[in-house]
């Protein structure tokens, strides 16, 4: 503003004649671009002011840079920062027209906006915390939210224990295959903290309990400067920050001890955004600005390059910065400005993503080729699109125009590389047979947002609460101001907020990623909302050059930069609106986050198996547990430590319990199984399951169900209704009874968790000949007679004689 203002005033020192004609452009500024015709200026006159660096071109019109300063020296009014000293802070009237530098040090120089923005991040903190610390910290162990977070500490412990120096580049290049080709930065990064806080497993199991907690702070920290940066006002800022603590999708997996992937990707994906955000923001080429670019070139690089490095689906996350590239481009043409110029800062970031991936690859054989591929080609589609641009801008071409020459040149490109280049097909190839074979996998994350029972209301009301339907109404608003308007920031959220709300339609697993985006669009949304309540004064975001000070929510005081404190009243009000906005998400955040918690009877079960096999010299494959997938590694890694996947589950348990042959099975698993665990939920309509034979009784015989002579059940666990059976070759009794005899054997049976009446009916053959395999150790009743089977003889197969008849 102080630039403007100076060279206003400079003018009218040097032509006071011209202040009736700067009048007349402060009039007409105010509805927008304007050209000759449009204004009582005669040609001498125009040229001279449009001349000025107050005047900005935009495509065949002009507007006036900064109006307010304009009209500010027109008035003759003082400009407070020409008597400042140099050690003082510039505070702007718009947090969007400081530089980086400068508005760090605005935020500095503000301890309310300070105090506002750590209240926001301790809300982040006690919402991802307190309802579930106490079931993550047991008597000393980490019990991770979960399963998934297993197979990420089971590589991190492999990698302390390994010989591979943590902090060496020679260690980054001898990775085991599985690291390298999957989500390869998030688990060097938890191994690097590990290693830097001690490096033991009780080390690994903290870090990766506490990442989540951290990337949603650093992560919510990054939307609010974004809210800030595309809308230079603090309060849709700080409201952007109270809203995303609580979406409850970004809240149970940003929760403590849920150390999956998407926390860490949430980090990357926000920088990303913030970045762009950044050089949709900065305009001119003022020195004040370049470290705005400059940080944005920076964030661009790092942020696309993480995301390709961090996880399977990288390249999935990064493709809406191409459709913001395209976009941005057709805009820059519409409004007759240069592509190379307004996108070069972009392009010169997406080159340094494509250079760090290309190199973590070539160096250390980080991920598969279409995956390291993705940046480069990333920025070599943004080159092209950039260049047509470039081209029709210059031969004053249209928009439209541009749009049909990209697509169509294009699709020719792209079908060139899918022959040329085995890395994109492969990468398509890779991503067509995902879908297959997860879509309808009933893996939760795979569902669609308005898939299952949910439906289109509930389903999204579950994971964003209210939030969602404030926000895309705004999100909506933003798209039509986007397109109809040269303001790219806008463009920006619109494209990552269409993007993810598409993919999250298609499966869940993208709905915490489209939580980061619809955040500022909610603090939008919420601002707003209390302006037309009259709690707060008016949001004006669509001017294209006005910049009013939205900092204060009250109006009397507009005057200052400065968050200023409300008065009680307005601090009721607006809390009461966020309580009811946020209100389902309070009832949801608990009780999702409590269904992702290990039960206490699922943990004591495990540590009680540990104890089991070690007693017994058990050690791995012997002590594997066999179980449902979804709680197949955490089992096993407190059994054996081995939950480096839990593919062997998820293909052949849900058979198992299926089948009507528990023989065969046996056969089939008994070489490479130490436990099976059976939940009971509720009864099979198929008695002669393996399922029903071994919740029945325990595998005993009922009116409806046989005996099975292989499961032995150890353990039993009331609460959360899961059994234990190991497999054992079984006693077999042999005796002589009457021709087609039939009667039953018995013994009591007494393990943790539960007593019980083993049985097993028995008829004997022609010849009165019977054998019976039994799995359990005893006192056996067979009619008025009793024999004793050794443990021994359940473990070895042995056969026990019977010698009395029945």
């Amino acid at each position: 503003m102080t630039d403007v203002r100076e060279e206003t005033q400079q003018l009218l020192a040097d032509r006071p004649d011209l202040a009736s004609a700067l009048e007349h452009l402060v009039d007409i500024d105010a509805d927008g671009k304007w050209d000759f015709h449009d204004t009582s200026l005669d040609s001498g006159e125009f040229g001279e002011i449009v001349a000025q660096d107050i005047v900005t071109q935009q495509g065949e019109a002009y507007r006036l840079v900064d109006r307010e300063a304009t009209a500010a020296a027109l008035d003759g009014e003082i400009d407070p920062e020409s008597s400042k000293t140099v050690s003082e802070v510039p505070t702007p009237d718009s947090l969007s027209e400081l530089s980086v530098r400068d508005r760090l040090s605005a935020a500095v120089s503000d301890p309310l906006s300070i105090g506002f923005v750590l209240l926001g991040l301790v809300l982040i903190i006690l919402v991802r915390t307190v309802f579930a610390a106490n079931a993550v910290f047991r008597n000393g162990t980490v019990v991770l939210t979960g399963n998934d977070p297993y197979r990420y500490r089971y590589w991190v412990e492999f990698l302390l224990d390994s010989q591979i120096p943590a902090f060496s580049p020679t260690g980054l290049g001898a990775l085991p295959e599985y690291v390298t080709n999957h989500d390869t930065l998030m688990i060097v990064t938890a191994w690097w903290w590990s290693a830097l806080f001690g490096g033991s497993a009780h080390i690994a199991g903290l870090v990766l309990a506490w990442y989540p907690v951290v990337a949603a702070v650093v992560a919510g920290l990054a939307v609010y400067l974004l809210a800030v940066q595309v809308t230079g006002d603090r309060r849709i800022g700080l409201a952007t920050l109270a809203l995303y603590a609580v979406i409850p999708v970004n809240a149970y997996r940003t929760m403590i001890g849920f150390a999956d992937h998407h926390a860490f990707d949430y980090v990357w994906l926000a920088l990303t955004l913030l970045s762009l955000g950044i050089l949709a923001t900065a305009r001119g080429t003022d020195r004040m600005y370049r470290g705005d670019i400059l940080a944005g070139v920076l964030g661009l690089s790092i942020g696309v390059a993480a995301q390709t490095l961090a996880w399977r689906g990288g390249p999935l996350l990064i493709l809406p910065v191409g459709l913001y590239v395209l976009s941005r481009t057709l805009l820059d043409v519409r409004e007759g400005r240069s592509p190379v110029q307004t996108s070069g800062p972009l392009l010169a970031g997406l080159g340094g993503a494509a250079v760090l991936s290309v190199v973590s690859h070539l160096g250390w054989g980080w991920l598969p080729t279409y995956r390291a591929a993705a940046p480069l080609l990333l920025v070599v589609g943004s080159a092209f699109v950039i260049a047509i641009g470039e081209a029709n801008h210059r031969i004053e071409y249209s928009a439209k125009a541009t749009a049909v020459e990209i697509f169509s040149l294009g699709g020719v490109g792209f079908a060139a590389l899918w022959v040329t280049v085995p890395a994109v097909s492969s990468g398509l190839s890779a991503f067509v047979t995902y879908m297959q074979t997860y879509t309808g996998s009933g893996i939760a994350e795979t569902q669609s947002l308005i898939g299952g029972e949910g439906g289109l209301f509930l389903g999204p009301l579950l994971l964003f609460g209210f939030i969602l339907f404030l926000s895309l109404p705004y999100l909506a608003l933003l798209t039509v101001r986007g397109v109809r308007t040269d303001t790219p920031h806008w463009l920006l959220l619109s494209i990552y907020g269409w993007y993810f709300l598409l993919l999250s339609l298609i499966q869940l697993r993208f709905a915490g990623e489209f939580s980061v985006v619809i955040a500022p669009v909610a603090g939008i949304g919420f601002v707003d909302l209390a302006a037309r309540l009259d709690i707060t004064q008016q949001v004006d975001l669509w001017g294209d050059s006005d910049h009013t000070d939205r900092f204060s929510w009250s109006e009397s005081d507009r005057e200052g930069s400065s968050l200023s404190l409300p008065d009680g009243r307005t601090v009721g009000t607006l809390l009461v609106l966020f309580i009811l906005i946020a209100s389902f998400s309070f009832v949801q955040i608990p009780v999702k986050q409590s269904q992702l918690t290990t039960a206490d009877g699922e943990y004591e079960t495990a540590t009680w198996m540990n104890g089991y096999a070690a007693e017994r010299g058990w050690t791995y494959p012997d002590n594997y547990v066999f179980s449902p997938w979804s709680n197949n590694m955490m089992l096993n890694y407190f059994v054996n430590s081995e939950s480096r996947d839990y593919g062997y589950a998820k293909e052949h348990y849900t058979s198992f319990l299926a089948s009507d042959a528990p023989k065969q099975w046996y056969d089939r698993l008994h070489d490479r199984v130490g436990f099976v665990t059976v939940r009971d939920r509720g009864g099979d309509p198929n008695p002669q399951t393996v399922y029903s034979r071994l919740t029945a009784q325990y595998g005993s015989q009922t009116e409806d169900t046989a005996a099975v002579s292989h499961y032995r059940a150890v353990y039993v666990d009331d609460g959360s209704q899961l059994t234990v059976f190991t497999l054992v070759p079984g006693a077999t009794l042999t005796g002589q009874a009457a021709a087609n005899e039939s009667f039953v054997v018995e013994t009591a049976v007494d393990v943790p968790g539960a007593e019980f009446t083993y049985r097993h009916l028995v008829t004997a053959g022609p010849d009165g000949q019977y054998a019976v395999t039994v799995p359990y150790p005893g006192s056996y009743e067979i009619g008025n007679h009793s024999v004793s089977v050794s443990a021994t003889a359940v473990r070895e197969g042995e056969n026990v004689s019977v010698s009395s008849p029945p």
